[in-house]
């Protein structure tokens, strides 16, 4: 999910499929299909001058206008590897999380994608998410964090299980929340990169099965709070301010599970 300058908001469906909202009229801008055929998870991003969505469509990366009427694809950019995840940088450019585990550049302007560049997990990248001051994070099955412009890993982020799904969202604070296959969402502090608190998803169980929900995909709130969709249909949303990152020396990871949010 990705909002728009003007408030709307742009998602992707199960189906591939990304779809206009409206928050203050609580419907659907658009009824029906916006952009068909096999949207990436995850790949949708907001580029910086508000009126301009990416999309990412396996090797193909597609720039829609929002504010045509219905939106009209104004650009195509074909990449050598498939791209899934995207996210926009402050300079306008785009960062392309690949299944290769390298993570490619494009600008949108010149419908190109930049120079290779040695930002790279050893894995499929997942998940992407950029901070306030530029700083990238990606998820794979670990989480890094880079100095685009050096090109340069600042930390390397480990303790969740399994590979993070999808989801990562920069939050008002500035921290960083994170979402894996071992049904948690943790937060990490910037400062530190250490995480302080562990949000634990409950699990619901009865005679024959047991199911772990996971959370798929993050949203950082502008009041502080985080909303995370999750794999059993339940959208939950947790106020992060709960939960700040130890000082003082104090280095205990505060836990909460999914009835405290």
């Amino acid at each position: 999910m990705t909002a728009l300058a003007d408030g709307r908001l742009a998602f992707e469906d199960c189906d591939g499929v990304v779809r206009l909202l409206d928050p203050a009229r609580d419907e659907e801008v658009v009824p029906g299909s916006i952009i068909r055929d096999d949207v990436q998870k995850a790949g949708v991003a907001a580029l910086p001058d508000g009126r301009r969505i990416a999309v990412v469509k396996l090797d193909v990366i597609e720039v829609w206008d929002m504010h045509t009427t219905p939106p009209s694809r104004c650009m195509t950019i074909t990449c050598d590897t498939w791209a899934t995840t995207l996210a926009a940088l402050r300079d306008g450019r785009l960062a392309a999380g690949c299944m290769d585990g390298r993570i490619q550049l494009l600008d949108v302007n010149a419908d190109t994608v930049v120079d290779e560049t040695s930002l790279r997990h050893a894995q499929a990248v997942t998940a992407l998410a950029v901070f306030p001051d530029g700083t990238l994070a990606s998820g794979s099955d670990d989480i890094r964090v880079w100095n685009v412009d050096r090109e340069e890993c600042v930390a390397v982020l480990e303790g969740q299980i399994g590979f993070i799904t999808s989801a990562l969202a920069v939050l008002a604070s500035g921290n960083l929340a994170s979402a894996a296959q071992d049904s948690t969402v943790r937060l990490w502090d910037a400062a530190t990169w250490t995480c302080y608190a562990v949000l634990n998803l409950w699990c619901t169980y009865n005679m024959f099965t047991q199911y772990d929900p996971v959370c798929i995909d993050l949203f950082a709130l502008p009041d502080g709070r985080l909303a995370g969709s999750c794999s059993d249909g339940v959208i939950r949303v947790w106020d992060t301010h709960t939960c700040l990152p130890p000082r003082n020396g104090d280095a205990a990871i505060r836990r909460r599970d999914a009835a405290s949010c």
